[in-house]
């Protein structure tokens, strides 16, 4: 009985290591290699402005980065950037070769282009499958003079058939100070044709 106490005893003053330090060494080798085989690729887009009208073009700068240590990725040179419509189509693409993480590119907006939300998606060959993509979305709109700031939200994103589609609008001026004392008269089109016109 007393032999199986100190036994005890002994254990719990000089308590054996749990963690096995060329176990900890290997698993880190192994997450090394498997990090440097399938790198986890971080992208990311700087724009010129928010805003944009059509006829102007948006100028961007794009950085490719590894996921690990936010240093320029050697294995993704090629960067692909869509401009999505509001309707969910891509209007136009790019491919891009991102030298040492960084590129730059431009898409040209067409005069007659239908203004609304439109959003810029980029991604590398390692990301074509995942859901870690650059997304961003860019207000297109004609300006009104004089010269305003407006603002169009809808209550929902997408509407179905049947559906009440409820919008605000917000008018100031460039010092962002409300609108006041001004008529205005408001068109709303669907699919190109005139829906309702209101002063």
């Amino acid at each position: 009985m007393g032999i199986a106490i100190m036994g005890l005893m002994n254990f719990t003053t000089n308590p054996i290591p749990i963690v096995d330090s060329e176990f900890l060494k290997k698993l880190r080798e192994k997450f090394e290699k498997f990090c440097s085989q399938l790198p986890e690729d971080r992208v990311y887009l700087q724009f010129d402005k928010p805003f944009y009208k059509p006829g102007e073009t948006i100028w961007f700068s794009a950085y490719v980065r590894n996921g690990a240590d936010l240093k320029p990725s050697l294995k993704s040179e090629i960067l692909h950037v869509e401009l999505i419509s509001p309707k969910g189509n891509a209007e136009k693409e790019l491919r891009l070769i991102a030298k040492h993480g960084k590129t730059k590119g431009d898409f040209l907006l067409g005069e007659e282009i239908p203004g609304g939300l439109y959003k810029i998606k980029a991604y590398t060959n390692w990301q074509k499958n995942e859901e870690t993509c650059f997304e961003k979305e860019i207000q297109v709109q004609k300006v009104i003079l004089p010269n305003l700031k407006m603002k169009l939200n809808f209550e929902r994103k997408a509407f179905g058939p049947g559906d009440d589609v409820i919008a605000k609008i917000e008018l100031n001026t460039n010092e962002n100070k409300p609108l006041s004392n001004y008529r205005f008269r408001f068109i709303a089109n669907i699919d190109g044709s005139k829906y309702l016109e209101k002063n």
